[in-house]
């Protein structure tokens, strides 16, 4: 199995039910596989999906993804996606802008903090307390 392929039919299949996710058993239908095999191929590359399961009208629906990565780099919950931000933003500061009702009134720069409720572990890469203290 290839993963551009089942990329490419995921995201083939999520436009053509309108749903934010693709059930496991389509996918395999869909690549002309067992569900077994797919499903073995999911769990031997973790860091390629995002899976799960879904209800409607209280059934079970059965495994589905909600995404898939070409890379694990790709994957905000990885340790590589993180070591990618890292380096790629060591150089920048997210500046955050004063809004009055419409009105840009200043700039300030926030030390994110491990306990706010920053996403993708954001306080490890974006505005470090190291960064700010640099400038």
């Amino acid at each position: 199995m290839d993963i551009q392929e089942i990329k490419r039919r995921f995201d083939l299949l999520k436009m053509a039910n309108n749903e934010r996710y693709c059930l496991l058993s389509e996918l395999a239908k869909e690549l002309k596989v067992r569900k077994t095999d797919l499903m073995q191929f999911v769990i031997d590359n973790p860091k390629l999906f995002r899976k799960g399961s879904v209800e409607k009208k209280g059934k079970n629906m059965g495994a589905c993804l909600f995404n898939v990565f070409l890379l694990p780099e790709d994957n905000p919950n990885t340790e590589e996606w993180l070591q990618k931000q890292i380096v790629e933003k060591a150089k920048y500061i997210y500046i955050s802008e004063f809004d009055n009702y419409g009105c840009i009134e200043g700039y300030f720069v926030v030390i994110d903090k491990e306990d706010s409720s920053n996403k993708n572990r954001e306080w490890l890469w974006r505005n470090t307390e190291q960064k700010v203290k640099e400038i």
